[in-house]
């Protein structure tokens, strides 16, 4: 499973510092765990490197237990949670769901002959070693040129 981000979501410790395993954490440090890192976490999904859609479908008769669902589920973030996740969540969920089933209905996608673009490979650092994990690198940044928009009222007939 890769993120749209991988990136992590940065928070600030409050005052009066924080413990994490052990290990103090001073006020005003930057802290964060990627979603990569979340989405490839043994203890949230059982063999977190393999494309495996049923995952997410109870189904005691091929191992997929309620409690799997339910702990995948709640590891599943890809919009954060809490008061900075974000507003949209619903609306892009629902475009994307349609917008995948229309792609499955309408086309055939497959990988061409020899094609190892986007694959990973021996050289390549931990977690993009596997051939069959399409790899991204990371890359946090904001260009802004604009916007430049122009705006009157509408005109109603």
């Amino acid at each position: 499973m890769i993120p749209a981000a991988p990136s992590e979501a940065v928070r600030i410790v409050c005052e009066g510092g924080l413990e994490v395993d052990h290990q103090f954490l001073p006020q005003g440090t930057a802290v964060g765990t990627s979603l990569w890192a979340l989405l490839h976490n043994e203890e949230s999904f059982r063999d977190p490197w393999v494309f495996r859609p049923e995952r997410w479908i109870v189904d005691e008769d091929n191992g997929v237990s309620a409690a799997d669902v339910a702990r995948a589920q709640a590891a599943f973030v890809p919009f954060s949670i809490g008061p900075v996740n974000c507003p949209g969540q619903k609306l892009a969920r629902l475009i994307l769901a349609i917008t995948i089933a229309k792609a499955v209905f309408k086309l055939d996608v497959t990988v061409p002959d020899g094609s190892s673009l986007g694959a990973g490979a021996d050289g390549l650092g931990w977690g993009m070693r596997d051939k069959n994990i399409f790899q991204v690198e990371d890359a946090m940044f904001s260009i802004r040129d604009g916007p430049t928009v122009q705006i009157c009222n509408r005109k109603l007939d």
